[in-house]
């Protein structure tokens, strides 16, 4: 269990990627692409 809710969602967000990198999520490619990009964007409103 995470106490960390920001690092909880990093751990999240990796796992999604490297999932959907891999083509381990069983999705449409658009679909694959919208996860990647949402991920993306999350990732990066983090960094601010």
């Amino acid at each position: 269990m995470y106490l960390d809710v920001n690092e909880a969602g990093r751990q999240i967000d990796v796992e999604l990627i490297s999932r959907a990198h891999k083509g381990r999520i069983s999705a449409p490619p658009f679909e694959r692409q919208e996860l990647l990009n949402s991920t993306r964007r999350l990732l990066e409103s983090k960094r601010l």
